[in-house]
């Protein structure tokens, strides 16, 4: 298995999920990310999609002083792989397509969320 060039950060994050392409109407499934990194992310959920099932992806991420509310994360994504074992069921999805803001933004995000766990544990 590859090894991944960034490391990922545990979160819980709402995603909303279509695949692609979509059927017209239909409206996205809700999902969680569990861990979030530049590159992909691992998705928690009842229903899996096979591997190399093109998605598209919508998430919010939380606002910092220099990063302004705005729209949400909007990525084009493929799933890797798939876990699907009781109580942990989700799939591996790197992201094909993000905008270079959007980069940014889950960049910032991931950086000050380690940072403040840092500066708790240092409490």
């Amino acid at each position: 298995m590859e090894k991944r060039r960034y490391r990922r950060l545990e979160c819980s994050i709402p995603v909303k999920v279509r695949k692609i392409p979509s059927v017209a109407g239909e409206p996205p499934k809700e999902y969680v990310i569990r861990n979030l990194g530049p590159e992909g992310a691992f998705i928690e959920g009842d229903e899996l999609f096979e591997q190399d099932t093109l998605l598209e992806l919508e998430f919010p991420l939380e606002s910092s002083p220099d990063m302004p509310e705005g729209e949400n994360i909007r990525a084009t994504a493929v799933v890797r792989w798939r876990r699907d074992v009781e109580n942990h069921r989700g799939m591996g999805v790197q992201f094909l397509k993000v905008s270079e803001f959007g980069k940014q933004k889950i960049s910032v995000f991931i950086i000050r969320k380690i940072l403040e766990y840092r500066q708790e544990l240092s409490k």
